[in-house]
């Protein structure tokens, strides 16, 4: 068993770069522009941020039913249900 697990474990090490490769520095930035300094919220940039989301996330729906002819299921699923043939207060009244 020791040795069937041999291939995963050699695989999970780190490679060594080569030598003369071209490297590309990244930067990540770990501060949120979404809270100040001392932790309290932007609200303005809470607010940009979220209809930036929003105007995203509508144009990804608009996209999806130019190019199928339907809305998204999701656009679909956000319109109210029917009621089922049951009303609630009979679930209860079941063993």
């Amino acid at each position: 068993m020791a040795i069937t697990a041999l291939p995963v474990f050699v695989t999970a090490v780190p490679q060594l770069a080569k030598q003369g490769g071209m490297a590309i520095p990244l930067t990540l930035s770990k501060g949120s522009s979404l809270v100040h300094a001392d932790k309290s919220v932007n609200f303005e940039a809470l607010d940009s941020h979220v209809a930036s989301t929003t105007t995203k996330i509508s144009h990804g729906f608009d996209n999806f039913e130019k190019n199928t002819g339907e809305p998204h299921p999701a656009v679909k699923g956000s319109q109210k249900r029917a009621s089922g043939g049951l009303p609630i207060d009979s679930l209860s009244a079941r063993p």
